[in-house]
């Protein structure tokens, strides 16, 4: 998905800005819609959507990335900058997730004895819909 991505946006020459637009509402609605897939194929599908969408972003940020540098000579460290700020999201994302996946897991009551906890599919769903947020609002 990123050459043909490249390509269209480079032979149309309408801009990087729509397609990462385009790529982060499919992402949101695609993490949205994780929220109803009850079958595995259907998670399949969606997931497939979905990574093609991140294939699509992450091709027209780091082409806007690169189109914006100010000059040669630096551009070896405002990619690094680029770089580390990009992935804080991905070190950001668990310390949220994994508390709130915690405090929404629940014990079976028959098993007290064991303490073995499952998570409770609201918890997903609180997830699921921050992340379709953040897809939506990083668009903007």
């Amino acid at each position: 998905m990123t050459v043909p991505v490249g390509i269209l946006s480079d032979y149309l020459g309408n801009g990087r800005k729509p397609y990462v637009f385009t790529s982060c509402f499919v992402l949101s609605v695609c993490n949205f819609l994780l929220l109803f897939s009850r079958e595995f194929h259907e998670v399949m599908i969606i997931a497939s959507v979905a990574g093609m969408a991140n294939g699509a972003y992450l091709t027209m940020d780091t082409s806007l990335a690169m189109d914006t540098l100010p000059s040669s000579e630096e551009s070896a460290r405002l990619l690094g900058v680029w770089g580390v700020a990009m992935f804080i999201g991905s070190s950001i994302g668990p310390l949220i997730g994994g508390p709130l996946l915690f405090l929404s897991a629940y014990h079976d009551e028959s098993d007290k004895d064991d303490g073995d906890s499952s998570y409770a599919i609201y918890g997903y769903a609180i997830l699921f819909c921050l992340s379709s947020l953040y897809y939506f609002c990083s668009a903007w």
